[in-house]
């Protein structure tokens, strides 16, 4: 209406302002909590969070275990695979932009996704010779981002996939445990992942998580390309811009809030 000014903010609704924040805080709890924890740690009136919960779970986005504590539900993985990992895509392209400017190789974005990862955005680089990995599932042994999903595993998690043979893509896939596990503790160290020739001869990679609060990977900023570029002697240079890209995604994205 004209000469009615307009507030410059919109009052949160407070109901679904403290339903948000405790499903924030049972989603980033690395273990289910009870009620109770939940309410303390979204600071909200216990009576209160109880009603919330229990919409919450109505509509699927929290759900309780067998001892009765809440984690997130199976709605909330819906509505993510509703986005097709939009939101994400979008706060990683202009970082994807900047890392392939400085690194001229093709440069990508992945998430977890069932049991490998899927690279959901990338961008090329300058040259005619690249790679094309958008909507490619991709395995966790023999490339640089699922070598930082394999590094992030518990010691059972692991064990059980390891138990399971490996077959290798080239004769450089690593298909002994052993040698698997010397590989992922320098990822840890390090925190970056590399792939030389082991998902495809004549094809390196580098990769860096982007991390929650209780350092588990969220998203992974990857650099490609064919060894004629992406020299296997010139990975170590460009390992710290993989690193503070993927830095840079956790501030994008939020995860550390």
């Amino acid at each position: 209406m004209a000469g009615v000014s307009q507030p410059s903010a919109v009052a949160p609704i407070q109901s679904l302002d403290r339903g948000a924040r405790l499903l924030e805080v049972i989603a980033r709890s690395p273990q289910p909590l009870t009620g109770v924890e939940a309410a303390d740690r979204a600071e909200i009136n216990r009576s209160t969070a109880w009603r919330l919960l229990a919409t919450l779970e109505q509509h699927r986005l929290v759900e309780r275990d067998e001892t009765g504590r809440y984690q997130v539900g199976i709605g909330v993985f819906g509505l993510a695979a509703a986005t097709r990992w939009g939101a994400v895509a979008r706060r990683a392209r202009p970082i994807l932009e900047r890392l392939g400017s400085q690194v001229d190789s093709t440069v990508a974005v992945a998430v977890v996704d069932g049991g490998g990862y899927e690279i959901i955005d990338q961008v090329d680089s300058s040259h005619t010779l690249s790679v094309r990995w958008v909507g490619v599932r991709l395995p966790l042994t023999c490339t640089s981002v699922g070598k930082l999903i394999l590094a992030a595993m518990d010691e059972n998690e692991l064990e059980l996939f390891l138990r399971h043979p490996i077959a290798p893509r080239t004769p450089l896939t690593l298909t002994d445990p052993a040698d698997v596990r010397a590989e992922l503790d320098e990822v840890r160290r390090t925190g970056v992942a590399v792939s030389v020739g082991d998902y495809e001869i004549g094809v390196n990679g580098i990769s860096a998580a982007a991390r929650d609060p209780q350092g588990r990977p969220a998203a992974f900023i990857a650099v490609t390309g064919p060894d004629v570029r992406l020299t296997t002697a010139g990975l170590p240079a460009v390992a710290p811009l993989v690193l503070a890209a993927a830095d840079e995604l956790e501030d994008a994205l939020e995860l550390n809030r």
